[in-house]
């Protein structure tokens, strides 16, 4: 009898798992249905931008792209550029700014002691998409002809093409400008018609090294807060998770009360 009792209950503790990791809750933690999906799984889902990618066959025909990690991740190949630190995490896409624009303007201020040059590190990972110029997966077509992508999905195949011709870019943005213009740029000024420097001057500061003791600054005790290497950069990275969507957009924790805001900023 109580061999069964025993059986039962580990019946039921399976049961609940298997419930949790199929519930909701379960997916809301997963970059997988995220704005950060962009395969054709996700078509129709919270961004614009999945399900329009194809590679192409052996025989020159378009297939979608059902990959999720591909847009940013390779197995094989991944980029070696250390010069703009994103020679990690198997990356998988070519450093911004591309062709035709001549870097970045930083934030600056008064107050702000540090002076960044640049997005380095993971903060470049996410200027690779999130600049407002870059495509997501155009290797064909892309600004200036430059591939994002390093790898593109398949064997031996270079190319990423678009499903609708019309737009051979789709930059990542909040709103779409139509035409030549298509989105408007989540970061910076420029579209990807533009050239020149592109701007972050109004957003906050990245890729610099956290300037503690402050009188103004503590240092995050919250781990999901993160600085980097021995040095304690601060990057996009720091107040964002690229693979968990549970807090919009992709907050480390969430900002109620400017909770996040204050776990580095003495009020």
């Amino acid at each position: 009898m109580e061999v069964r009792k025993t059986k039962s209950r580990a019946l039921v503790v399976v049961i609940f798992m298997i419930g949790i990791m199929c519930s909701p809750l379960w997916a809301a933690t997963s970059i997988v249905g995220s704005k950060h999906d962009f395969s054709t799984s996700n078509a129709g889902g919270p961004t614009p931008f999945a399900g329009v990618y194809q590679t192409v066959d052996g025989f020159g025909f378009g297939v979608n792209m059902d990959e999720v990690c591909v847009f940013c991740h390779t197995p094989h190949g991944a980029s070696t550029d250390s010069a703009h630190g994103t020679n990690t995490l198997l990356w998988n896409r070519t450093a911004s700014p591309p062709s035709g624009f001549t870097g970045y303007n930083m934030y600056s201020s008064a107050t702000f002691s540090v002076t960044a040059t640049a997005p380095t590190g993971i903060s470049m990972m996410c200027m690779s998409c999130h600049d407002g110029v870059t495509s997501i997966a155009a290797n064909v077509g892309g600004v200036g002809g430059t591939p994002v992508l390093i790898n593109a999905p398949g064997s031996g195949n270079p190319d990423v093409i678009l499903n609708d011709l019309s737009n051979d870019y789709v930059a990542i943005g909040d709103s779409y400008n139509g035409g030549l213009l298509g989105w408007g740029a989540n970061l910076g000024n420029k579209t990807r018609i533009d050239s020149g420097q592109i701007d972050l001057s109004n957003d906050h500061p990245i890729s610099f090294n956290y300037p503690v003791p402050s009188s103004v600054l503590v240092e995050p005790t919250n781990p999901k807060i993160k600085l980097f290497g021995a040095s304690k950069r601060l990057e996009c990275a720091t107040c964002h998770t690229v693979h968990d969507p549970t807090n919009a957009p992709f907050l480390a924790i969430p900002n109620t009360n400017s909770d996040m805001c204050r776990n580095c900023h003495l009020l």
